[in-house]
């Protein structure tokens, strides 16, 4: 057959008159009526949202003005807080240090403690920020590099980035020289060789006549940590010591002079201070009560006291 008779559109299947009817559509202008708005909201094709505002219109206007006037104050609040965490951190950051004593020292004196601090921060650079030192580890690097520090505190600076380092200075008991050197001990016996307080009135008397060997000092620091116990212990129960003599050939003996009395004890460094110093005081009141004043007692046995 040449010519082939077009269907009717009752005899189109429902697929090709869905065909049909959607290119008569597509076909048709845009804005003509019902089939250009049809033609707008087709499944499938993308809505184009379209203001009645012109460009240039008044609300237009105000509407970008209050767009630009968020824009700078979310800008402004930015740079406000960004300042603010700036300078937070310049107060906390210790870039320059400032010492603190109980009493005024000297700049060369201060220096040697603005150096060891400076060595701590090299060791923890994050801890130059006030907040984040860690006090207790403060305290035990300056108990090894400056033992005479009692304690040690940061605190704020009177400027932006410097703080003040807080000082002060164990007061000695005692103090005891060995050849050239002179050591101090507090009443906790931590011994030190820089003092700033007035000279202590308990001197330790070297009648050992021992010779220290090069490189090795006579005195050790358990012996001055001894002595410091002694004098705080005796304190404690209402006595003075006034002298401390280390007798002949041995180092680990002490005599202690008693302000008042004729009496001295002989104590030895290889026991307890504390409980030397209790059996001390306890045979001092015995003899006391029996109105006896021997030479010396002895208290460097455990639990016996040897007097005459």
């Amino acid at each position: 057959m040449i010519f082939k008779r077009k269907k009717t559109e009752a005899e189109l299947s429902r697929r090709e008159i869905i065909a049909k009817r959607r290119l008569a559509v597509n076909q048709a202008p845009s804005g003509a009526g019902e089939s250009g708005r049809a033609r707008q909201f087709q499944k499938n094709r993308t809505l184009v949202s379209r203001t009645g505002e012109p460009s240039g219109s008044e609300r237009q206007a105000w509407r970008n003005l209050r767009q630009k006037r968020r824009r700078l104050i979310v800008t402004l609040v930015g740079v406000l807080a960004g300042a603010g965490m700036l300078m937070l951190a310049l107060m906390q950051f210790a870039g320059k240090v400032q010492v603190q004593t109980p009493t005024p020292m000297k700049e060369e004196s201060t220096s040697v403690y603005v150096a060891i601090l400076n060595e701590y921060f090299a060791e923890r650079p994050m801890e130059r920020f006030r907040g984040l030192v860690q006090e207790d580890a403060l305290q035990d690097f300056f108990s090894v590099k400056a033992p005479e520090v009692k304690t040690v505190s940061i605190t704020s600076g009177t400027e932006l980035a410097t703080a003040t380092l807080r000082l002060t200075f164990r007061e000695p008991v005692a103090q005891w020289s060995s050849s050239d050197r002179t050591y101090f001990v507090d009443d906790m016996g931590v011994t030190f060789e820089r003092n700033f307080f007035a000279p202590p009135s308990v001197v330790v008397k070297d009648e050992s006549n021992i010779q220290a060997e090069a490189g090795v000092e006579v005195i050790n620091q358990r012996s001055l940590g001894f002595l410091g116990y002694v004098v705080s212990g005796f304190r404690e129960h209402g006595m003075t010591v006034q002298e401390v003599t280390l007798p002949e050939n041995t180092l680990r003996t002490m005599v202690v002079h008693l302000e008042g009395r004729a009496t001295t004890v002989q104590m030895t460094i290889d026991r307890d201070a504390k409980a030397q110093v209790e059996e001390a005081v306890q045979a001092l009141q015995y003899l006391d009560g029996k109105g006896e004043a021997p030479g010396y007692i002895i208290v460097s046995v455990d639990q016996q006291v040897f007097y005459k």
